[in-house]
């Protein structure tokens, strides 16, 4: 593969939208986004998923609503290149269409595989609103070439000792000309009964 993971799924999303508009939507009411629906992130990463796991990490009330948190872990072979990812959803009878279903749990798994899959295949919001746009999509990572790999990098640095810093000096302290150096002190009695009120 010539191109990036991220320009492969890229592509694979652009593509999406000539076939099947209905995967891209708008959200939010003031300044609405484009967006992929979570089958359409799905839908992209079809061929390419291993495994798509999920475990619930909350499910009870939380004030007075019920909750649910769900994280999802989800495994991409791109030409074996192996792309583990996971992310958390959560959803809550707060909001009107899961009290309607009283689904928190499925409402929270979706947003979580959307999510992870979404970070899986580095196809995200600018992504989408690049493919709206009808600009270019392709991203420079090679494919090939692990995330960690730099040659340049002495693996082995942190085994070498760093001299300390010098400790920064501080100036002698000047006496204090108010107080008359023949002041002797002495200790305040901690004793209410000595205070001459």
């Amino acid at each position: 593969m010539a191109d990036s993971a991220q320009t492969y799924f890229a592509k694979k999303a652009e593509r999406l939208k000539e076939t099947d508009p209905a995967y891209f939507y708008l959200y939010g009411k003031k300044d609405p986004k484009p967006d992929l629906t979570a089958d359409g992130y799905a839908r992209i990463a079809h061929d390419a998923i291993e495994s798509v796991t999920f475990e619930v990490i909350h499910y009870g009330m939380l004030g007075n609503t019920l909750a649910a948190a769900v994280k999802c872990t989800v495994v991409i072979n791109v030409d074996g290149r192996r792309i583990v990812a996971e992310d958390v959803g959560e959803a809550s009878t707060a909001e009107s269409k899961v009290l309607e279903r009283n689904a928190p749990v499925r409402f929270a798994a979706t947003r979580a595989r959307k999510r992870a899959l979404a970070h899986a295949m580095g196809v995200d919001q600018s992504t989408v609103i690049k493919i709206i746009k009808g600009e270019s999509v392709t991203y420079g990572e090679d494919c090939g070439v692990p995330f960690d790999d730099d040659p340049d990098v002495n693996r082995d640095a942190y085994k070498q000792r760093v001299q300390k810093p010098p400790e920064a000096t501080r100036p002698a302290p000047v006496p204090n000309e108010s107080v008359p150096s023949s002041t002797t002190s002495r200790p305040i009695p901690n004793n209410a009964t000595n205070l001459n009120w």
